[in-house]
């Protein structure tokens, strides 16, 4: 994370703030930003009591306000206003005192291929959101309960612009999944890659999958891991909250909060254990390990040896692509190498790339189909370096979206 924004090892966040706003009347069908907007001094009591019970991180109440959240209430046109005044409430309740994080959420939309909102248009509406709270001074962006890797991906590329730290944080499902059906571990390597300073969950099906879920990418992580779990059974006794606090902090976590019915009394009782809390050793990766390259789809981290990687030969894009996957299966390749010549050959292979196994090395001599296919991957893959794009070009290319050149 960046020198100038003091965060210690182990970081309180604050808890939840719809269930919270709901007991003092905001209603689940109205929007809930002109809700806040209208009782401001609602949104700041709250702000200012996480503040009392130890929290050092607030989270601006922007989680919604993006132009596909508001146009649900005709609102599209007034994001920035809206950012603007929400963040302002957060920093009235912070008094200097706790950093403000500029909140982003899934926006709602389907995108292509499997539903008919375009990568251009998600893009713009985390472009508009991010340039809001970063023209109203949040000190980092939070990007949460995330249900997809390409989802949160355009929502990182619009706010790394900025050059503010950056967090990303998915929901999990009972079986401790990601929302969309991908393995944790892959999509923290993939997320890693594209520069996130921060990763981890909130929300979900509550602590005990995070706990499971910190367990099996502690090792792996290089960025502090955060847990904000939320309650849908219903919010726990504090000593119960503060003991779930402290098994995801042994578990690997080092920025804890809350999320759906927790409380200030919530945030509180994690304050006191954290005075006590006693760090555990986290087991490192071996060297051999760190040296690998890392590639990852939606359900796995393939760890690969420079000096010994098998592709296929190249595999042309088309709407049925599994006999090809099969193939590449069957001969026992380490990584198939994929033709990207149009934009829609990009769309074709994200909408067979759920079934196929291995990683996958991208060949495209157009630099707007290998950014799409890049976009699209739910994973993160590596790219030929003899592509014919300019090898500069290409390497931004590459890095924009964290994949590895070969």
């Amino acid at each position: 994370m960046q020198d100038d924004i003091p965060i210690p090892r182990y970081t309180l966040l604050d808890g939840a703030t719809a269930t919270n706003l709901f007991s003092a009347g905001m209603r689940p069908d109205e929007c809930p930003e002109e809700w806040m907007l209208s009782h401001p001094d609602q949104v700041i009591a709250l702000g200012r009591a996480y503040l009392e019970a130890g929290s050092r991180i607030l989270y601006a109440p922007t989680f919604s306000a993006n132009a596909a959240q508001l146009a649900r209430f005709g609102l599209a046109d007034a994001v920035a206003p809206i950012n603007r005044e929400l963040v302002g409430l957060a920093r009235q309740a912070a008094d200097g005192r706790a950093l403000i994080a500029g909140d982003l959420s899934p926006t709602g939309l389907s995108l292509e291929p499997a539903g008919e909102d375009s990568f251009d248009e998600l893009c713009r509406i985390y472009a508009d959101q991010a340039a809001a709270l970063d023209e109203a001074g949040v000190d980092l962006f939070v990007i949460e309960t995330m249900l997809s890797v390409p989802e949160a991906r355009a929502a990182v590329l619009a706010c790394r612009k900025y050059k503010k730290p950056v967090w990303v944080t998915m929901a999990l499902n009972e079986e401790g999944m990601l929302l969309s059906g991908g393995q944790p571990l892959a999509c923290l390597v993939t997320l890693e890659r594209l520069g996130v300073d921060a990763f981890g969950f909130n929300c979900g099906a509550g602590p005990e999958e995070m706990v499971t879920a910190l367990r099996t990418i502690s090792p792996y992580a290089s960025v502090p891991l955060i847990a904000k779990p939320g309650f849908p059974a219903g919010a726990p006794a504090l000593d119960v909250f503060a003991d779930e606090a402290r098994r995801l902090l042994d578990a690997g976590a080092a920025i804890i909060g809350g999320c759906c019915g927790t409380t200030p009394e919530h945030i509180g009782a994690a304050h006191n254990m954290l005075t006590r809390y006693v760090p555990q050793p986290m087991a490192p990766l071996t060297s051999a390990q760190e040296n690998d390259i890392w590639l990852t789809n939606e359900m796995a981290l393939f760890a690969l040896d420079e000096d010994r990687i098998d592709f296929t030969e190249p595999i042309a894009c088309g709407y049925d692509m599994t006999d090809d996957f099969l193939a590449a299966e069957r001969d026992s390749v380490d990584v198939m190498l994929v033709s990207i010549e149009t934009p829609d050959d990009a769309l074709d292979f994200a909408r067979n790339a759920p079934f196929a196994a291995l990683p996958v090395c991208f060949y495209s001599d157009d630099p707007e189909a290998l950014s799409r296919a890049l976009f699209l991957y739910n994973g993160r893959a590596m790219v030929d370096s003899s592509c014919t794009i300019e090898p500069g070009r290409l390497r931004k290319i590459a890095g924009r979206y964290g994949a590895f050149v070969y």
